[in-house]
């Protein structure tokens, strides 16, 4: 993108690129907070690896397919009692009369 000199096509990229870094990067942070999804990640990035040291392109795709439903549904998850929470506590709140 550099070599093309479209400064705004170069922004844009560079923008994009520190959105992706942060996102992954806090989702890491959730991600790794849940004790049971540490092994499990750390296996699926052995299998992704594995396939790519084995130059398997349908193995390393299905690894890492595995891996983004695995945290798509992980962070759904986080996220669904995250809300549950909240809205216990409101309740408890309210209840308790503060």
């Amino acid at each position: 993108i550099e070599a093309s000199h479209n400064v705004i096509m170069l922004h844009m990229m560079r923008s994009m690129y520190e959105l992706l870094r942060e996102g992954v990067f806090y989702n890491r942070q959730i991600m790794f907070r849940q004790r049971t999804t540490r092994a499990t990640l750390l296996d699926q990035h052995r299998a992704i690896n594995d396939a790519l040291q084995a130059r398997d392109g349908a193995a390393a795709r299905a690894a890492v397919e595995a891996h983004m439903d695995f945290v798509r549904s992980a962070l759904t998850d986080y996220q669904r009692a995250e809300r549950n929470e909240e809205i216990a506590r409101k309740r408890l709140d309210h209840e308790s009369g503060r």
